[in-house]
């Protein structure tokens, strides 16, 4: 009753304020006032998703469904816990600089692993779903290292969690090098795109031998 009480607010505020939006869920989170966090659909959200608030206060998650319908189950999942993160640990209050996006990184992880909801599979699929990102979607911080780093939100979490794991960030880390040194020999200028697709595609070919 609660929830449904709360995304009629949620939608009266959001249409007084004229802001494109669709469907409204309440998908399990709580903020750390222990309130529902609403999950707002609006396609025109440059980015996954957001964790803001409403116009009445009320804290939101608003994702944008054609980015989050091309992610894996695990991953569009990881993203949710990640907006989520901002809520519960108060991010709102204090700002998103980098330091939050990388502790609303382990917090999910470390959520999503503790409680068994992703596999060791599903976590090295996650990474490989971020890796992948190109340079205009690295928001946080550049997508081979925010992989990398889900690694080692697990083993602080657990003194666990790298078992498997160490190999495939050890290849990573190498294709991240690779291409760095490639970028790094870009010119500039109308030929500067097509050289950081080239260097792009390598990295991509070289992940794909990650194992």
């Amino acid at each position: 009753m609660l929830a449904i009480f709360l995304s009629a607010l949620i939608y009266l505020a959001l249409l007084a304020h004229g802001v494109a939006f669709g469907q409204v869920t309440f998908d399990g989170c709580v903020d750390f006032r222990g309130v529902p966090v609403a999950s707002i659909m609006n396609p025109s959200v440059q980015d996954v998703a957001v964790a803001t608030y409403a116009p009445n206060g009320a804290p939101v998650i608003i994702y944008n469904p054609n980015i989050v319908n091309w992610l894996s189950p695990p991953t569009r999942l990881f993203f949710y816990t990640h907006e989520c993160a901002h809520h519960v640990l108060g991010h709102g209050v204090r700002g998103h600089p980098l330091t939050r996006e990388q502790e609303a990184d382990c917090w999910g992880i470390q959520q999503l692993v503790s409680r068994g909801v992703l596999s060791d599979a599903d976590v090295s699929s996650i990474q490989q779903d971020i890796a992948r990102f190109g340079r205009g979607d690295w928001s946080h911080v550049p997508g081979p290292v925010r992989a990398i780093n889900l690694r080692a939100c697990l083993a602080n979490s657990s003194g666990s969690g790298r078992s498997s794991g160490k190999s495939w960030d050890a290849c990573y880390e190498r294709c991240q090098a690779t291409e760095e040194r490639c970028t790094s020999r870009c010119p500039d200028g109308p030929t500067s795109d097509r050289c950081y697709e080239r260097c792009q595609r390598r990295f991509d070919s070289c992940t794909d031998r990650c194992q």
